[in-house]
């Protein structure tokens, strides 16, 4: 059976218009200013004060870091290039966060041509568009850590593929499998990344038999890259530990967290607007959306109008015409989401929205594809406008509200406040990183211990309290963690049968909360 024209194993004109140079320029510089827009403002949070700590030591020890240490070498490409990226600068917020916003903003030129290949310039368009102003994408592009390049080569992955298809030439296989080497030394959800290709591949290997010695050539070479960070995990026969050490933290995933996932790739979270003002929004451009389609009812022949609607509902032969491409995209938005959440459930838990952001790319190309095939119904820009009357307000909220967690505002806090003979405990500090926060912003010396929240036991946490307060005449206790492990904590230490401690100060700021407690002799 000969395939379509418009199918994937065809090719497509490279060259663009004016016109849509200039809409890809525009999306470019939207973008970019919307991820450089406040960058070096809020504190690092807990996860890059692991990063800027991981990359303040010298490349010999960086390195030997990498080569033995499995959840590290799941982000080795990020590693390497951010320690280059900031040895001229040094290290700040802005300096190591700009290097994420500069692969967030390739990204939007690459989900463009990926959307051009598969479903035309419109739907590259839209999708990079609705990319660009996500505040998903947008918070994770100003984070110094690795999930905007996750998603540059997630897309470089995608975008080879489709040549490898296409072209049926042995090299691209081959720098597909390179480039999906890089894919999984950024981050380990690049296998689902990889299942989504591969499951395409085999729906549709009878049209690709004959690349087949090649396509199996070029997963060896992956699979022999990829097989020594797998070790640890098949001689423990736990999938977490090939996902990443340190996992434990993580909670199982309800479906209320999955599909909160997928509305947060795109729409706005309550930052500071309350749950009612962006039900608002939504009822606004719903609205909006009803106004807009009845004037270009009236605006249009009856006749003709009812004629497009029907055939709205009669997609059968664009979906026959791109049926190769739909299910590559489908299986590229589903794999990312539902194999980690199904692993999460039945087994240890390793789901997290942060972890799937390689899936929000293909979620935004399918909204793409469907305004691209309504826009005889309701125009392109009243759709978009629509979208954007939900989407502005998140903005503006995730811009003025405080996202990050305050380590700067803290070690203030304590400083000001601080006397001589003081002592602080870290509850809960895993592998000294909250203790490593708190000092990166401290201008001076603070004692302190680390409370596990591995301790269950409360004799063990009062030992491990009395040995770290000995000699000191007041304790700070800083708690950042889940609400918890967090409640657990201030249970501990609240608990007015310890005649020990008397809480004299109590500080709330985003994400931390402070205890000062004078310790009676």
């Amino acid at each position: 059976m000969t395939l379509p024209q418009d199918s994937l194993s065809q090719k497509s004109n490279f060259f663009l218009t004016r016109r849509n140079l200039f809409f890809v320029g525009f999306i470019i510089l939207l973008g970019a200013v919307l991820r450089f827009y406040n960058l070096g403002t809020e504190s690092f949070w807990l996860d890059e004060i692991y990063t800027v700590n991981f990359l303040s030591q010298d490349l010999s020890g960086l390195l030997n870091q990498l080569a033995t240490q499995g959840n590290v070498t799941r982000n080795a490409v990020y590693y390497l290039l951010a320690y280059f990226w900031v040895q001229p600068s040094g290290i700040s917020e802005f300096s190591i966060r700009s290097l994420s916003v500069i692969f967030g903003v390739l990204a939007l030129g690459m989900l463009f041509l990926v959307g051009k290949q598969l479903f035309g310039v419109k739907a590259g368009l839209i999708s990079a568009f609705l990319m660009a102003i996500s505040g998903f994408q947008i918070q994770h592009s100003q984070a110094a850590r690795s999930y905007s390049l996750f998603v540059l080569i997630t897309l470089c992955s995608l975008f080879s593929y489709i040549q490898a298809i296409k072209t049926k030439r042995s090299w691209h296989w081959v720098l597909n499998a390179l480039i999906n080497v890089l894919l999984f030394y950024t981050h380990t959800y690049a296998i689902f990344v990889f299942t989504a290709e591969y499951l395409h591949y085999l729906i549709n290997w009878k049209r690709q038999k004959h690349t087949l010695i090649h396509w199996g050539l070029a997963q060896l070479l992956l699979f022999f890259a990829i097989i020594p960070s797998f070790l640890p995990a098949i001689q423990s026969r736990n999938l977490a530990t090939g996902l990443g050490n340190a996992l434990g933290w993580i909670e199982p995933p309800s479906l209320q967290d999955l599909l909160r996932t997928i509305y947060d790739y795109l729409f706005p979270q309550n930052y500071q607007h309350s749950w009612l003002f962006i039900l608002a929004t939504f009822a606004a451009a719903f609205t909006f959306l009803v106004i807009g389609t009845l004037l270009n009812y009236f605006s249009k022949k009856k006749a003709a109008w009812l004629s497009n609607l029907s055939g709205m509902f009669l997609q059968k032969r664009f979906l026959w015409l791109k049926r190769n491409e739909l299910s590559l995209v489908t299986l590229w938005f589903v794999c990312p989401l539902i194999l980690p959440f199904l692993y999460s459930t039945l087994f240890s838990p390793v789901f997290q929205d942060r972890y799937t952001i390689c899936a929000a790319p293909a979620f935004y190309l399918l909204i793409a594809v469907f305004i691209s095939r309504i826009r005889r119904l309701v125009p392109v820009t009243l759709t978009l406008c629509a979208l954007l009357i939900v989407i502005l307000p998140g903005l503006q909220d995730f811009y003025t509200a405080t996202v990050n967690e305050q380590w700067r505002e803290t070690a203030a806090y304590v400083h000001a406040n601080v006397l001589g003979n003081d002592v602080a405990i870290y509850a809960p500090d895993e592998e000294g990183t909250q203790h490593k926060g708190f000092d990166w912003y401290y201008p001076g010396y603070l004692s302190g211990c680390g409370l596990s929240s591995k301790i269950k036991s409360e004799s063990l946490m009062a030992e491990t309290v009395s040995n770290c307060v000995l000699g000191h005449d007041r304790l700070w206790v800083i708690m950042r963690g889940t609400p918890e492990v967090v409640s657990r904590m201030k249970t501990f230490f609240l608990d007015p049968k310890r005649t020990t401690l008397q809480m004299s100060k109590e500080q709330h700021f985003v994400g931390i909360t402070i205890y000062l407690f004078e310790i009676k002799k």
